[in-house]
């Protein structure tokens, strides 16, 4: 007999009360086999000036990744 796997649609009992100890992993280490791909850049003055935070830049930058690719698939 197969393993059934339930997916529950409202959020487990403990979230609002401390985790309990057996699966509490906060003084856990990050797994070092892990590709992170976080890279700081430097922005220029006057394009620090538009943007806020480093999630506007990066939702920017995704409208021109997305903009590029469909121009791309119309040449």
């Amino acid at each position: 007999m197969k393993n059934e796997v339930k997916i529950l649609d409202t959020p487990c009992d403990y979230l609002d009360e401390d985790i309990p100890k057996e699966i509490d992993f906060s003084d856990g280490n990050p797994n070092p086999f892990v590709q992170r791909k976080k890279v700081k850049v430097e922005l220029e003055p006057d394009v620090a000036d538009v943007f806020s935070n480093s999630n506007e830049v990066n939702n920017a930058l995704r409208v021109l990744m997305r903009s590029a690719k469909k121009i791309k698939a119309l040449l």
